[in-house]
């Protein structure tokens, strides 16, 4: 998927169809946070660039998800903020 915005929401096609950036937004400090982590420690490894790799593969589902089930979405908002949590330790 390209980074044009077909939807005219003022975000690339790619972003729409990942689930940090619609649950903090793109200009968050959490999301530059969660950027670092992946850049510093996740792409460090086999097994993290692995957990990269199905991210970007399950977003859309998970964007798809999200956009049809509010409960699911506030759960997964909830484990964002905890891994947060986590990251910040």
């Amino acid at each position: 998927m390209d980074q044009a915005d077909t939807d005219g929401d003022g975000r690339g096609n790619r972003c729409d169809q990942c689930p940090v950036l619609r649950i903090l937004g793109e200009d968050s400090q959490e999301v530059q946070l969660l950027r670092g982590y992946r850049d510093d420690v996740l792409r460090q490894t086999p097994e993290g660039r692995e957990i990269i790799k199905l991210y970007y593969a399950l977003g859309p589902a998970i964007v798809t998800a999200m956009e049809e089930d509010e409960v699911f979405e506030a759960e997964l908002r909830e484990l964002l903020e905890e891994v947060l949590v986590l990251i910040n330790q």
